[in-house]
C-alpha cells in the first residue's frame, strides 16, 4: 500500500490535506519487525512514536517478582510511544511485536 494512503487511514492523519501530509511521509519510516522482537523498553533512549500498519503489539510491563505483565495488546491502526512532550501513556513499559 502506499505510505500516502496508509498514512490519511491513521486516525491522528486523518483529517490533514493531502499537502499537508505530504510532510510527513518523508519522516514516517516502514519497518518490517518480526514476531517476538521487542520494538521499545524503559531502557531504549531514542523515544518514537509507532504507527501499526499491520499485526499486533503487546505493551507490557516487569513486575516486582520478575515477571510480564500484559497491559494492552495494540493493533492495526493503533500509535504508542512518545515523541517530543506528546505521549500516549504507553511510557515505562515494553512493547514486543
Amino acid at each position: 500500500m502506499d505510505k500516502m494512503k496508509y498514512l490519511s487511514r491513521i486516525q491522528i492523519f486523518k483529517d490533514l490535506e493531502l499537502e499537508e501530509l505530504k510532510k510527513y511521509e518523508p519522516v514516517t519510516p516502514m519497518k518490517v519487525v518480526e514476531k517476538g522482537t521487542v520494538i521499545s523498553s524503559p531502557h531504549m533512549d531514542q523515544k518514537l512514536l509507532y504507527l501499526i500498519k499491520s499485526g499486533k503489539v503487546r505493551l507490557y510491563r516487569i513486575t516486582e517478582s520478575g515477571k510480564e505483565l500484559t497491559v494492552d495488546i495494540l493493533e492495526t491502526g493503533h500509535v504508542f510511544g512518545e515523541i517530543g512532550t506528546f505521549t500516549t501513556g504507553s511510557e515505562n513499559l515494553y512493547a514486543e511485536a
